[in-house]
C-alpha cells in the first residue's frame, strides 16, 4: 500500500483504467457488488476488502475510484491481489489506526499531504490529502469508542 500511496496506481491500475484492463492485470475479483452484483458488468470489483469502482456509461466504464473502509486495512484477503498492508495492517490487534500513526508513517515515507476540514456529509472530521490523490477520511467509527482513527481511504 505504500506504492499505491505515493503513486496513485495498484499493480499497474490507474484511474481510467476499463474493466478489461483490471481484469487483465488482476483477474476477476473475489466479488462483484453494486447494480449487477453477480456478474462482471457490476459497477464495483472486490479484491479482497479492496473495491475497485466503475463509472458506467453506454459508451464506456472506467475506473473512477477504489475505496476501502475496513480499516485495518486487508482483514480480507484477496486470492489474486496481494499487498503488503504497510502502515493500514498495524492496527489489526486493536482495529483501529490513528491519525498519529498515519501522519507519522506518510512524513516517514516522504509522502506530500495537506489537512482539511471535510466537505463531505459522512462520519469523518477531517481529511488527509495525499499528492497522489489519495485521500483519509479521519474521525470516529459508529462501531468503536476510539476518536481520530482512520475511517476510510479513497484514490480519486
Amino acid at each position: 500500500m505504500l506504492e499505491v500511496m505515493r503513486t496513485g496506481t495498484i499493480a499497474g491500475i490507474r484511474i481510467g483504467a476499463s474493466r478489461r484492463q483490471v481484469a487483465n492485470e488482476l483477474g476477476q475479483p473475489d466479488a462483484w457488488m453494486g447494480k449487477h452484483p453477480w456478474a462482471t458488468d457490476s459497477t464495483v470489483w472486490r479484491y479482497g476488502d479492496l473495491e475497485f469502482h466503475f463509472y458506467v456509461t453506454s459508451e464506456a466504464s472506467e475506473l473512477w475510484m477504489l475505496w476501502c473502509d475496513d480499516i485495518p486495512f486487508l482483514g480480507r484477503e484477496s486470492a489474486r491481489l496481494q499487498l503488503d498492508p504497510w502502515v493500514l495492517g498495524s492496527c489489526r490487534s486493536s482495529g483501529n489506526l490513528s491519525s498519529a500513526t498515519l501522519l507519522t508513517a506518510l512524513e516517514a515515507a516522504g509522502i506530500r499531504y495537506h489537512t482539511q476540514r471535510s466537505q463531505l456529509p459522512y462520519d469523518h472530521l477531517y481529511e488527509v490529502v495525499l499528492a497522489s490523490g489519495g485521500r483519509f477520511g479521519i474521525g470516529s467509527r459508529s462501531d468503536s469508542r476510539c476518536q481520530n482513527s482512520v475511517v476510510f481511504i479513497q484514490i480519486k
